[in-house]
């Protein structure tokens, strides 16, 4: 769960389980100034920093704390070691020394390569509650993930407590499906199923379910799996994974030879980064002129809004307690913290229910048919399946629309049947009636805890 501290260069998060609580400040401090420490301390000061439910309480500092000091710093670096310098580090220290926090990134370590100089520096620090400090399995840089443009390095940090982690379950990779052999397999699981015109709803069902496993089975052995990653990236291709291997194996070498100016590793590694941060920058442009080029009249909006919208940071949005207001009193009348609360009152917000009269005259002349009703023909379907988005699906977890399009000539002849059975038997399935609707914010309203602003 997040922590509220009051300086927007302070990130702060609290894990706990049976190791009990850990609570993670992650911070960013000015070169010339100590406020981010000031308002850690003033955190720490606190009543609620003392407050958990879980024993024992540990804490981990973080971050970029611009401070040179020989309790970390390399000896070369004594230049750096100024009586200005060393002023501005004492507060920190004193904190360290006041909640009992220990290094846990060993000294020596270089955490910066300056971009000017190329000189390696430690401006970056892990420190831990002494309580902690046997859990920690490794915490060390990790130079060959080193982001382009940045002068820092990763650092990595192992602790040995047990956290629970959201289960992801492996997905269809349908980029990687085998179309032929997959739509062999739903022609020959077709043949089994009939395709006459359905006449009740029980062999309507009966159809549906004997379809639905035949595609589910066809797909399961012809598609293979592949597992979620937080990092997945629509223009990411094979020749950036190779070449990103490439250059993290010359980071290595540069970094074990950094205090060898003359090594001639490091202008491999430099040419190495600037060919991948160029590669990385023509696949998003191709990514992006095919995205535009397949746009139609619908999605054309999508893009109008990509590059006339103001930048934001879609990542950070949350659903704070919403309140229904009593439009005559203003006096707060509902309120939903939790995700099935709001969710209530989203969906009742978005679905109002029908009117318990009708306001319609029940004489009310309309206007004579414009064209006689006709029923679902093969033929519109193909046209429909034909204008579907590839790599599109209508829910999540569902198979993508490439599916259909490509087993279109063996599934059609069943799917008429069944859909034209929708409208004789006036019936439709409820699993095709479920809809996944996004919540985001309507642009430049007030007040985001009234559900109507979203």
């Amino acid at each position: 769960m997040p922590i509220t501290i009051d300086s927007p260069d302070v990130t702060a998060v609290q894990l706990q389980g049976e190791f009990g609580t850990i609570r993670v400040i992650n911070i960013y401090n000015d070169c010339k100034n100590n406020n981010s420490l000031n308002a850690v301390n003033a955190y720490l000061r606190e009543p609620r920093a003392r407050e958990c439910t879980n024993l024992p309480l540990s804490f981990v500092w973080l971050g970029d704390f611009n401070r040179h000091h020989p309790l970390w710093d390399e000896e070369r670096n004594n230049h750096l070691f100024t009586n200005t310098a060393l002023a501005l580090t004492q507060p920190l220290l004193n904190m360290l020394a006041c909640y009992n926090m220990k290094m846990a990134l060993p000294k020596d370590i270089p955490t910066l390569k300056a971009s000017s100089t190329g000189n390696h520096t430690r401006v970056d620090n892990v420190f831990c509650s002494e309580n902690l400090l046997n859990s920690v399995i490794s915490c060390d840089t990790d130079p060959s993930r080193r982001p382009l443009k940045a002068d820092h390095y990763p650092i990595v940090t192992v602790l040995d407590v047990s956290v629970d982690v959201g289960a992801e379950e492996p997905r269809p990779n349908f980029r990687m499906t085998d179309w032929m052999k997959l739509a062999e397999a739903v022609a020959q699981g077709v043949e089994g199923i009939v395709t006459l015109e359905v006449t009740t709803i029980a062999e309507f069902n009966l159809r549906l379910e004997a379809l639905d496993k035949m595609v589910a089975d066809a797909i399961a052995e012809h598609t293979p799996m592949v597992k979620p990653s937080p990092f997945t990236k629509r223009w990411w291709t094979t020749d950036l994974a190779v070449m990103k291997k490439a250059m993290q194996k010359l980071a290595w070498k540069s970094y074990r030879a950094r205090h060898n100016e003359d090594e001639y590793v490091h202008e491999e590694y430099r040419k190495a980064r600037n060919d991948y941060l160029a590669q990385i920058c023509t696949a998003k442009l191709e990514h992006w002129i095919d995205w535009l080029e397949g746009l139609d009249e619908g999605s054309v909006w999508d893009a109008s809004h990509l590059v006339s919208g103001p930048a934001s940071d879609g990542g950070r949005m949350r659903v704070p307690t919403l309140q229904v207001v009593d439009p005559t009193t203003k006096r707060v009348i509902r309120e939903a913290a939790t995700n099935a609360e709001k969710g209530q009152l989203f969906f009742e917000t978005f679905f109002p229910p029908k009117p318990a009269a009708s306001t319609v005259p029940e004489d009310a002349p309309y206007p004579r048919p414009r064209w006689a009703f006709e029923n679902i023909t093969d033929e519109q379907i193909h046209r429909t399946i034909g204008r579907m988005k590839p790599y599109k699906a209508t829910q999540q977890g569902m198979a993508l629309n490439c599916v259909l399009i490509n087993i279109q000539e063996a599934i059609v002849p069943v799917l008429g049947p069944l859909f034209r059975a929708t409208n004789n038997l006036k019936h439709y399935p409820a699993d095709w009636a479920k809809t996944q609707t996004l919540v985001m914010k309507k642009p430049g309203k007030p007040n985001y805890t009234s559900p109507g602003a979203w």
